[in-house]
């Protein structure tokens, strides 16, 4: 999965996770299309470049376009420390996140199947315009002129 290695080339994570078992009904884990990667919550500098991550997927592009990244890439929901961001209801923000697992210890991301199958515009314009590597480029200059948590 090439969001895997945006993020383990980025942020240098180690553990990353992809197929595991879920008691849920709708399981992305086990359809190859969510991921969860390592970020502790307990950590501030983990915790930082979690929500980096996070804020990076989710800032609007330089044509205004909110969760422009999160939108390319196909994400369909995140959840991270407690909260939860819909791509289905962008506009209600982080909600708290009351799940089973408060997801403290990892960010979990979850992909439509355009995201997953690579037919949204990350993978359909790098491919057109010939400059698709086998590695996403990773974030460049996300701002921390952000809060460090996500809201």
């Amino acid at each position: 999965m090439d969001v895997k290695n945006l993020v383990i080339a980025t942020y240098h994570n180690a553990w990353w996770g992809i197929h595991r078992a879920c008691t849920s009904s709708v399981n992305e884990h086990k359809e190859g299309r969510a991921i969860d990667v390592a970020f502790s919550a307990a950590d501030p500098v983990q915790r930082t470049n979690a929500n980096d991550f996070l804020y990076w997927l989710l800032k609007p592009d330089q044509y205004g376009n909110r969760n422009a990244m999160a939108r390319r890439l196909g994400v369909m929901y995140l959840i991270w420390n407690h909260k939860m961001w819909r791509a289905y209801n962008p506009s209600a923000g982080w909600q708290p996140y009351n799940g089973s697992n408060p997801h403290t210890d990892h960010v979990h991301i979850s992909l439509s199947w355009d995201g997953a199958l690579r037919k949204t515009t990350w993978w359909t314009q790098q491919a057109a315009s010939g400059t698709r590597t086998s590695t996403p480029s990773p974030p460049v200059g996300v701002s921390r002129e952000h809060p460090t948590d996500v809201q």
